[in-house]
């Protein structure tokens, strides 16, 4: 699959770490940062190195609560629910999505964030991937696709 089809597939699963719904599934865990609990923009998105235009990103948001997460606004035009799990790897705050249904159903995508500021960063692995990464990056080749959220006020 060429990289310019991967795009919309990229955005909606990692747009989709967007819009956690209040109900927690039964195997799900709370996040363990409180200040993750929110509404969310996606400011920049950064996939194998390329930063994709901003009116890529103009309807995607991020509400997290507990430990699930839908996805309402994702460009290809589907909803994506996943449960995020979580917890500390060394220095690393990880936040992994576990697919919860769809066509992906059972994928995780490992993934690590950190606060900059009041922004917050999220850089997850693509499905190709069978660990989180260990730097808050994006470049060609790693697979990794590095966000950078603001809070939306409420």
């Amino acid at each position: 699959m060429q990289r310019r089809q991967l795009v919309p597939v990229y955005v909606g699963l990692l747009a989709a770490i967007a819009l956690l719904s209040v109900h927690a599934l039964s195997e799900a865990k709370e996040m363990s940062d409180p200040k993750l609990a929110g509404v969310w923009k996606v400011a920049e998105l950064t996939i194998d190195g390329n930063r994709l235009p901003a009116k890529d990103l103009v309807k995607a948001k991020i509400e997290i609560d507990v430990a699930r997460f839908t996805n309402y606004e994702a460009p290809h035009g589907k909803e994506t629910t996943a449960v995020i799990s979580g917890g500390k790897q060394g220095d690393l705050s990880i936040m992994n999505l576990k697919i919860a249904e769809g066509k992906f159903k059972g994928t995780t995508l490992f993934g690590i964030y950190k606060f900059d500021g009041d922004d917050l960063l999220i850089c997850q692995s693509d499905m190709r991937s069978e660990s989180a990464p260990t730097a808050f990056e994006s470049k060609k080749g790693n697979y990794h696709a590095l966000m950078r959220l603001t809070r939306v006020s409420e």
